[in-house]
């Protein structure tokens, strides 16, 4: 049987070599170069990149980041489809949502792939679930917030068992107030933010102001938003009535960061709308109070968020609209 023998690598000092010219004359030996004594120093490690501090992500972005059907909108969409604060056509701009379209009623009715009302979706405040419905010949409940007050919508289509939508059939829809973020620009403690618009056939005067100042470790916003709407006439030239409205709306919250890790939160927002619907002079009023508390320490496995809040809205019929005969439903109250 052969012996097979391993072959091994070898350090060979290879012999000079003699070049000899075509001329025939001169002799030039060429010297090896000599072995190297030290061996070769290690290449210097490559400097170490300084980590990118993570950048906090808007909800607009964060949507992408989200392995589910999710949409979020903007102070850019609202401003763009929104004009005359007509928050529904921002509503419709999204991917498998709707509204229901009531003339009379200042409430929004959100429509998630084709259902709505008693429960599908569920529709709320600042995470604050919104309730309230009843039933009749309009969509099964409203959720009544003040568009002007408005910073961003954040929709998840389909069922889901989040806190947000526990229960609900085709989605949830989170309405998100403005808050000191969206009215300081970056590295500014202090500023205001405020609009003025008209239309007309009716759309009136919609007026909103707003200030926030951020001092050490407290922060604080507020707002307020009025709106006069008239009837307005249609494409005949007739009057619509029972069409308009007088809203009144106002947000404060305060913010305080106790530590690098704990944040704690207070806030309120309050909508009164006196308008005309199903043949009555009606006022609503909601009364929204959140209290949150988070801890998130520098530790992937914690992140502990308490969140505290009471709703409440009433809704009165006060008397027939004009033209209209008395019913037993006048001075009605819903809570």
């Amino acid at each position: 049987m052969g012996t097979f023998q391993q072959a091994r690598a070898q350090e060979t000092k290879l012999p000079g070599i003699t070049v000899e010219g075509g001329g025939g004359g001169s002799k030039k030996k060429a010297q090896s170069a000599p072995a190297s004594k030290q061996a070769a120093k290690p290449a210097p490690a490559p400097a170490s990149v300084p980590a990118t501090p993570a950048v906090a992500t808007t909800p607009s972005e964060a949507m992408y980041q989200t392995p589910a059907a999710v949409s979020a909108v903007g102070q850019s969409e609202i401003q763009t489809f929104g004009q005359g604060g007509d928050i529904e056509n921002v509503l419709r701009s999204i991917p498998g949502v709707s509204t229901v379209d009531s003339t009379n009623n200042p409430g929004i009715a959100i429509n998630i792939r084709g259902f709505e009302g008693s429960g599908r979706v569920n529709m709320s405040i600042d995470g604050v679930r919104q309730n309230f419905r009843f039933t009749g010949h309009d969509a099964q409940g409203f959720v009544y917030v003040d568009p002007l007050l408005l910073a961003g919508i954040d929709i998840q289509r389909g069922a889901v068992s989040t806190a947000g939508g526990a229960g609900a059939l085709a989605g949830s829809a989170d309405m998100r107030t403005l808050d000191v973020d969206d009215i300081l620009k970056p590295e500014r403690d202090y500023g205001s933010l405020s609009s003025v618009t008209w239309g007309s056939n009716g759309v009136g005067f919609s007026e909103m102001g707003s200030g926030a100042i951020r001092s050490g470790a407290i922060s604080v916003v507020g707002a307020i938003g009025k709106h006069d709407q008239d009837d307005y006439d249609n494409g005949n030239g007739q009057r619509v009535p029972f069409t308009d409205q007088d809203l009144l709306s106002g947000l404060a919250k305060v913010h305080v960061q106790l530590d690098r890790d704990q944040r704690l939160s207070f806030g309120t927002v309050l909508y009164n709308n006196d308008f005309a619907a199903n043949g009555y002079n009606q006022s609503v009023r909601s009364d929204i109070y959140t209290a949150n508390y988070s801890y998130r320490p520098d530790n992937n496995l914690i992140d502990f968020r308490a969140n505290f809040y009471g709703s409440k809205l009433t809704m009165q019929y006060l008397s027939p609209a004009a033209g209209l005969s008395p019913k037993a439903s006048a001075r009605r109250v819903a809570t």
